[in-house]
């Protein structure tokens, strides 16, 4: 296993959900959180592509497994990675804080409705998944330079679409990491992870059978 991938990998997840906790706890509200998210995530995905294929997501990585041009061994490894920097992140987002940006936020995300909230992050990753995909591993699609930008878009739309009901995780890393931050609470951890590996593993197969190869 190269070392490289998973240390960019390990970077780009990290980076992800430093941004994500620090945007969300930050108090200010805008509006515009989605925005700032998606872009830096455009961002982080050139600089990680043609490294690791910038995964930093274990959805991600379990899909591309499904889709054929990953081993299991680099799928768990990418997988442990991706934990291990959100948590990371996440302890660092703390230390940053200080605590003092989340007193007039509502904090953790304690009461979601269990069925609604597995459907949006089951519709929001399967939407993600089938997009990166398409436009990451596709023969069709080969060499283009438009992936960054088409993924980082479509999580702005789903964390606007489906951010009100579930929080909008679509990432078992970035879920994690979430709890470590108090963003969300770990008795609800189950819910997302139900939505999020049913949307991943139909994108993938989907994929496959669109794909034809």
């Amino acid at each position: 296993m190269d070392k490289r991938k998973l240390l960019a990998e390990f970077i780009g997840t990290f980076m992800l959900m430093l941004l994500i906790a620090m945007v969300v706890k930050s108090g200010k509200n805008t509006g515009f959180e989605p925005i700032a998210i998606g872009t830096g995530l455009i961002g982080l995905i050139y600089a990680g592509r043609s490294i690791s294929g910038a995964h930093y997501n274990p959805m991600t990585s379990l899909a591309v497994f499904i889709r054929g041009i990953m081993t299991l061994n680099e799928m768990v490894a990418y997988m442990a990675t991706q934990i291990v920097a959100a948590v990371f992140a996440a302890f660092t987002s703390g230390a940053i804080l200080q605590g003092i940006a989340t007193e007039n936020l509502n904090l953790p995300l304690d009461k979601i409705d269990i069925a609604p909230a597995i459907l949006a992050e089951f519709f929001g990753t399967f939407a993600m998944i089938y997009v990166i995909l398409n436009v990451a591993t596709s023969k069709r699609t080969d060499g283009n330079s438009y992936y960054g930008m088409a993924i980082g878009l479509v999580v702005i739309s789903i964390a606007y679409a489906f951010g009100p009901v579930s929080g909008a995780m679509f990432n078992p890393a970035i879920m994690l990491g979430a709890c470590v931050a108090h963003i969300i609470e770990p008795i609800n951890a189950w819910v997302y992870l139900v939505g999020e590996i049913a949307g991943a593993v139909l994108a993938a197969i989907t994929f496959r059978f669109l794909e034809n190869d």
